[in-house]
């Protein structure tokens, strides 16, 4: 009987559609199954993909490895049944205990180098005799850590250094990535990742495969696949989906038509930032009232979180942005102490200024000194002065006028409520973006040329 994903009911048994090459267009069924592998990097959910046969399972949580989740069917026995079990509850308690911010000086002293990153990797046998390898890989989570790699937009080889950072953390963990399942099957003593790649270099290859991710998950799919690729692994042994994937590489870098499939929400402002250009083909949701309705939880109705939307869609690139973020930052700078203290509060969804060491004005100067240096590594120059201020005078004002904490949320909201992926508790309305996307709105995706 099959076994069904969660968000999109698309068949986990079945992986001929994950041959179909994003490189001949968008495979309904592999961009379905690519979403619930990318939201599967999240969580570790992994009991559908389990019960559909996927085995050899490594969780990648930072720098640690999880192995050892195997399929049901291999080992029917109590032992391994709690072995599965106690695995996947130590990987959500590392998750978990994770998510304490860093305080300010902590950050300041990581701000480029910190270790940060969630993937998971599995493996299926395929009906053409071949095996499928997946690799899904995770957002940005909620720590402040989580979310360094994204703003270091310094690019001197013209890849995006901060995801180039996890995907090379992800390469540097493959050596101890094994598949004993599948090495049993094949007649190997042992199977590693790094056996599988220099295998697909190889027209013959037993092994295929697909990668998958959403945000910086999307980023890292598009390095990885073109890490890959430079190794010597034939394009036709990979294929890639990345969902609102920002941008890898800068206008200097040969960004080569990769086989990767690119999906973005028109009203998502990630997939429009990063550096200036993707690895793949880009396909964009042209967001409508019926997305809107669908997917907004409400706010398409509100006229001040839909100015706020507009106004975010003109911003069409990673400077432009930034230069935004700053002027934020900057207004945030000028208020009271414990209005600032309550903004941040409200939305780091945690007690981000309980800090050992520093202020709520101390964390705002490092964000303002953040926000910067990520302009300049992206723009090659400092911000223009005037255009700065002009600008946080201007998100000054709106705080004055309809309070600060009714702006600041206005755009929160029209920053991530187009950007996600699944809406995990099933209790609430509708369906998230990308859900819906590949569910219902597939047939209207555009190719960006």
């Amino acid at each position: 009987m099959p076994t069904y994903g969660v968000y999109t009911q698309v068949d986990l048994e079945d992986v001929a559609p994950l041959f179909d090459s994003p490189l001949r267009g968008y495979s309904r069924e592999a961009g379905r199954f690519a979403l619930e592998l990318a939201a599967a990097a999240y969580d570790f959910q992994l009991r559908p993909f389990l019960d559909a046969g996927w085995t050899d399972m490594t969780m990648q949580i930072d720098r640690r490895l999880l192995k050892g989740l195997r399929a049901a069917e291999e080992d029917q026995s109590f032992r391994r049944n709690i072995s599965n079990l106690w695995t996947e509850a130590v990987a959500q308690r590392l998750k978990d205990a994770s998510g304490m911010l860093l305080s300010a000086r902590a950050m300041v002293k990581q701000v480029w180098e910190s270790d940060t990153g969630r993937a998971v990797v599995m493996l299926h046998k395929a009906p053409n005799n071949r095996w499928v390898v997946a690799i899904g890989f995770a957002g940005t989570g909620k720590r402040l850590v989580d979310w360094v790699p994204n703003f270091n937009f310094s690019h001197q080889d013209g890849l995006h250094a901060g995801f180039e950072s996890i995907m090379r953390q992800f390469a540097a963990n493959a050596p101890n990535m094994t598949f004993p399942a599948a090495a049993s099957a094949l007649g190997l003593d042992s199977l590693t990742l790094p056996d599988i790649i220099d295998s697909m270099k190889r027209p013959d290859s037993p092994f295929y495969l697909f990668a998958a991710g959403h945000s910086q998950g999307g980023a890292v799919v598009q390095l990885w696949i073109n890490h890959l690729m430079e190794q010597g692994v034939l394009p036709e042994n990979l294929s890639g989906y990345g969902f609102a994937a920002p941008s890898v590489c800068d206008a200097g870098y040969p960004c080569r038509q990769l086989p990767v499939m690119l999906v973005s929400n028109s009203d998502d402002l990630f997939a429009r930032v990063g550096l200036t250009g993707h690895m793949g083909r880009s396909f964009v949701y042209p967001a409508d009232r019926a997305l809107r309705e669908m997917c907004y939880m409400g706010l398409a109705d509100d006229p001040f979180f839909m100015e706020q939307l507009d106004s975010f869609s003109q911003l069409t690139d990673t400077a432009q942005s930034l230069l935004h973020g700053t002027a934020l930052v900057y207004a945030l700078s000028y208020l009271e102490e414990t209005e600032a203290s309550a903004i941040l509060k409200d939305f780091a969804q945690t007690s981000l200024i309980d800090m050992a060491e520093g202020t709520v004005q101390s964390f705002i100067r490092l964000m303002r000194r953040l926000y910067r240096q990520s302009y300049e590594q992206a723009a090659g120059h400092p911000p223009d002065r005037e255009q700065l201020l002009a600008l946080a005078r201007d998100y000054l004002g709106r705080m004055r006028a309809y309070g600060p904490r009714k702006v600041m949320h206005a755009a929160f909201q029209a920053i991530s409520a187009p950007h996600h992926l699944v809406f995990r508790d099933p209790a609430r309305p509708g369906m998230a973006p990308y859900a819906y996307i590949v569910v219902r709105g597939y047939p209207m995706l555009e190719e960006k040329v």
